[in-house]
C-alpha cells in the first residue's frame, strides 16, 4: 500500500522523485565545485627562471619575458593601461649605496630606491639570496609610475621561486 500511496504523490506532483534526487545532488557538486574555484589562490608568475624571481601580480596585471641580457633578464609588466619594463639581476643602473642596502634584505625583497632619470621614473626591489653574485634586484621603469607605486612597494609582490619556478616560502 505504501508503495502505490508513494507512486500517487508522485504522479500528481507531476514530478519524479528520482528526478528531484539528481538535480539536487547535480546542484550540490555545482556548489562545491564553485566554492573550490573561489578559494583557489593564483600561484605566482614566474618573472625569471634564471634567477627564480616570482610575482604576486594583482588583478588585472599581465607579465611577458621579453629574454635575457648580458646578465639580467628582461621582462614587460602591464599594469593598469601602461607597459612598465623589468630588469632582473645582479648590477641594476642605480647608485652603489642604493645596492648596497639591497645586502641587508635578507626577508624578502625590499624597496631599496626611487628615481627620475632621462625621463624615466625607475624603482629598485632587492633581496639578498646567499648567492655568490650578491643581491638579487628587480628594477621596474617606465616614463611614470605614480599610478604603480603603490603595486610596487607592496611587501607581498615579489617572492623568490624554487628551482620549477614554485614560490618558496620566506625564511
Amino acid at each position: 500500500m505504501k508503495y502505490f500511496d508513494r507512486e500517487i504523490k508522485r504522479y500528481a506532483m507531476g514530478v519524479d522523485v528520482i528526478d528531484v534526487t539528481c538535480v539536487a545532488r547535480r546542484l550540490g557538486l555545482l556548489l562545491v565545485a564553485m566554492l573550490l574555484v573561489s578559494c583557489r589562490q593564483e600561484s605566482p608568475t614566474i618573472l625569471s627562471s634564471t634567477f627564480n624571481i616570482c610575482a604576486n601580480l594583482p588583478e588585472g596585471a599581465s607579465y611577458s619575458y621579453v629574454g635575457p641580457g648580458p646578465d639580467f633578464d628582461v621582462g614587460t609588466l602591464h599594469y593598469s593601461g601602461q607597459e612598465i619594463e623589468v630588469m632582473l639581476g645582479g648590477h641594476p643602473g642605480f647608485t652603489i649605496e642604493t645596492r648596497l642596502r639591497g645586502m641587508a634584505a635578507v626577508d624578502g625583497f625590499h624597496m631599496l630606491g626611487r628615481e627620475r632619470k632621462d625621463g624615466k621614473d625607475s624603482v629598485l626591489l632587492g633581496m639578498e639570496i646567499g648567492s655568490p653574485r650578491g643581491p638579487m634586484f628587480v628594477r621596474f621603469s617606465s616614463r611614470d609610475l605614480s599610478n604603480a607605486v603603490h603595486m610596487l612597494e607592496s611587501s607581498e609582490l615579489l617572492v623568490p621561486c624554487g628551482p620549477a619556478g614554485v614560490a618558496r616560502e620566506r625564511s
